[in-house]
């Protein structure tokens, strides 16, 4: 059984232990690589986290050089099948899946290469949406445990997972590699209100926002790069009866009621929307982005 545990990567813990293992015994990483009877490049892979490293071989490294085993104890192992890969749960479409393929055509990536699929969002104001609404999606819809990392002023959940990127890109029709002019929302999706509502909330959680238009007015406002997509949201706002608008690279809702229509049909999962609503229902004016950043960092 033990020739089926590996590594979770994601968490930086397999990184940690190959620099304690290599400074311990003042090996180079070729010679390292030819302990583990692999190339070079694969010990890189190792370190970047983009390949797990069979247990197996972590065990026999360490008895070579005299390493205490008792410091692989704590490394969190999965078992995974012959082809290196953890198993998942396939969930039918329902609300739930249809909200997090919305949060993907807003911020979501899959990547064809190392099969990581990632959500990123603003490190400050989408933290709570990231680490606590993406995340339990991820788990609660594929029963896949995520990372989270940040880098500059992004925040980003992400798993490695060739079954999940399979599931989205075939059954779900989610696009692997890059996004433009390839996102559309699935047929599956427009031809169901409750499905519909769902994406809608997704998406706007991820690339919308409710944004100051004069002085004491705000609209909703969905963002995209390709224009067909655009088309698609435009049209999914009016079916619901909504009057959207379509500009440039924007979805709007301008008319005011509509505005309080959409925040009670769509609600919203993202907090930083449900502040913004707020703060504009009570003051008559929706506040800045800088603000909403200096109401969270405050």
């Amino acid at each position: 059984m033990q020739k089926n545990l590996f590594v979770e990567i994601g968490f930086g813990q397999q990184t940690f232990i190959l620099r304690r293992i290599k400074n311990y015994s003042k090996l180079t990483w070729g010679k390292i690589a030819k302990i583990l009877k692999v190339n070079k490049s694969m010990v890189f892979q190792y370190l970047r986290e983009t390949s797990r490293i069979p247990f197996n071989r972590l065990i026999s490294l360490c008895t070579k050089i005299n390493f205490d085993l008792k410091h692989l104890e704590y490394l969190q192992l999965i078992e995974l099948n012959k082809n290196n890969e953890k198993e998942i749960l396939k969930p039918k479409l329902d609300e739930e899946l249809a909200e997090f393929l919305g949060a993907m055509a807003g911020d979501g990536n899959i990547y064809g290469k190392n099969s990581g699929i990632t959500i990123t969002c603003n490190a400050i104001v989408d933290y709570n949406y990231v680490t606590e609404i993406i995340k339990n999606k991820f788990q609660n819809l594929f029963g896949l445990k995520p990372s989270i990392s940040s880098f500059g002023n992004r925040i980003q959940c992400r798993v490695y997972s060739k079954n999940m990127a399979i599931f989205l890109n075939k059954k779900l029709e989610f696009p692997i590699g890059r996004r433009k002019n390839r996102t559309y929302i699935p047929s599956k999706i427009i031809n169901n209100k409750k499905f519909k509502i769902a994406y809608l909330r997704g998406l706007f959680d991820t690339d919308g926002s409710p944004h100051r238009k004069r002085e004491n007015s705000g609209v909703v406002e969905y963002i995209s790069c390709s224009p067909a997509f655009l088309t698609q949201i435009k049209e999914a706002l009016r079916s619901l009866d909504f009057t959207a608008c379509l500009s440039g690279k924007s979805v709007y809702i301008y008319d005011q009621k509509q505005v309080d229509t959409f925040f009670k049909l769509i609600k919203p999962s993202n907090i930083k929307h449900a502040l913004k609503y707020r703060i504009f229902k009570e003051t008559g004016k929706v506040p800045f982005h800088k603000e909403i950043i200096s109401a969270f960092v405050g």
